[in-house]
């Protein structure tokens, strides 16, 4: 869809304000006046000389004309004048993505000067002017090339609307032209290497551990066989078996994998904080992925629950990737489900649980714990990771924001750490670690308006 946005008539004859300052209290303020408007009020005055002197009409004349064909000239260009945006569905976190733009000048006139706008939240800049200096000629096309640099964190990144500003070489008219041209472009994230954590599994279940095989998923001793799953080693397919039932199923051997790790991450708004790459959920999903990446090294089964994703248990890259691509659209909602409570019936008795959630002093984190607390001997091992986005004590903030940040943390350790005591009482190991810039979440949150926590 194509918009094009005139100049309005109030802009024809407006005063400009502009600040000219030395210091933040030694400032003055100018009217200036804008081109078009000086040329007016130019023309006037020579059509009152021109009483007197008649052969003065000729200037506002033949400025006149100037000006109404300057209008014309890009009226006719703004609407002979295509624009298509041609970008890569994929990224990678880190990484650039490369943007190309296609003008296309079916006009009668030549192009100058191409300046776009563009409004993209995969970077950090949200708001893009690109001011090439090339011209298109008339009935020809241009290609633009850029490389945008994805620094906003992962997941799903919108290209929003494109406009294409055309003004005259004086800059007496800009029109807008603007083309609806959303993009979603999804962004993987890069994993990073965390270190694992040792997860055991329940002494009575057959799938002993990690050393216990000759080769991981490999095992001589047949226990069975169980109908096939997603991620399943197609190798281990009982095709005589399943040509008799009717169905897919898999032999399965003492040990065939090493263990089974549910995974819970508390996306609740009530405790995340923060914008885009400078928040909580950011944080909380890395963590996630990287600790995802060393189960899939290990060859164990693995899952994901939270408030607004349920997985299967799968093993393997393919499971791995499939999560990956659903954490991608992963955001924190409001819910007042016990998000612990509604897993348990999922998780088998005698897996291994990794909790993931912000270390702030929210009703859900609370709930979670005393719940965990409650049903530890449903788990064979808990492992609980937790972010903390109020910890300064290595790290330089200013003292606008300092005070703010210690009050908060000294009230999440006094509502918290006492169940977390409780909870490394009963076997569970607790690992907190911290955000890197604790200052830009607070002021991402007051800025956004987000849970102010």
């Amino acid at each position: 869809m194509k918009i094009i946005i005139a100049p309005k008539r109030r802009d024809y004859f407006r005063l400009e304000k502009s600040w000219f300052s030395r210091s933040s209290l030694i400032h003055f303020e100018t009217q200036i006046y804008n081109p078009l408007t000086i040329i007016i009020l130019s023309n006037l005055l020579i059509s009152i000389i021109g009483f007197f002197k008649p052969q003065l009409f000729a200037i506002p004349l033949t400025s006149f004309l100037c000006i109404s064909f300057l209008y014309f000239k890009l009226r006719h260009m703004a609407n002979f004048i295509e624009l298509q945006r041609v970008s890569e569905p994929h990224g990678i976190e880190g990484k650039e993505l490369k943007v190309q733009y296609i003008v296309q000048n079916y006009s009668m006139f030549k192009l100058t000067n191409v300046l776009l706008r563009e409004k993209f939240d995969g970077t950090n800049y949200k708001r893009l002017s690109l001011n090439t200096g090339k011209s298109v000629s008339s009935k020809r096309k241009r290609k633009i090339t850029i490389n945008y640099p994805l620094n906003e964190g992962f997941g799903e990144k919108v290209f929003s609307e494109l406009t294409l500003l055309l003004s005259d070489p004086i800059g007496l008219f800009t029109f807008q032209v603007v083309f609806d041209s959303k993009v979603k472009v999804i962004i993987y994230p890069d994993i990073r290497h965390m270190t694992e954590h040792l997860v055991r599994n329940n002494d009575d279940s057959y799938l002993s551990g990690d050393y216990e095989v000759f080769k991981k998923g490999v095992s001589p001793n047949f226990y069975g066989i169980k109908p096939y799953q997603y991620g399943d080693p197609v190798k281990n397919i009982n095709w005589k078996v399943s040509r008799k039932i009717n169905e897919l199923v898999v032999n399965e051997f003492e040990n065939a994998v090493n263990l089974n790790v549910h995974y819970i991450m508390n996306f609740n708004e009530d405790c995340h904080m923060g914008y885009g790459v400078n928040s909580t959920w950011e944080y909380c999903r890395d963590m996630a992925l990287a600790l995802l990446k060393n189960e899939v090294e290990k060859n164990h089964f693995f899952d994901m629950y939270s408030n607004d994703l349920t997985t299967e248990l799968g093993t393997g890259k393919h499971h791995f990737d499939l999560l990956e691509i659903k954490m991608c659209y992963l955001k924190p909602i409001s819910s007042n489900e016990n998000l612990i409570k509604n897993s348990l019936f999922r998780v088998p008795k005698g897996h291994a649980l990794v909790y993931i959630a912000p270390y702030v002093n929210s009703g859900s984190l609370h709930i979670d714990l005393r719940t965990l607390k409650e049903n530890s001997n449903h788990f064979s091992d808990i492992h609980i990771y937790l972010i903390d986005p109020f910890d300064i004590s290595y790290r330089m903030v200013v003292d606008h924001y300092k005070s703010d940040i210690l009050r908060r943390q000294d009230e999440t350790k006094k509502s918290i750490d006492q169940e977390l005591n409780d909870l490394k009482q009963i076997g569970a190991n607790i690992s907190i670690s911290q955000i890197k810039n604790p200052h830009k979440l607070i002021r991402q949150t007051k800025l956004w308006g987000m849970n102010d926590l």
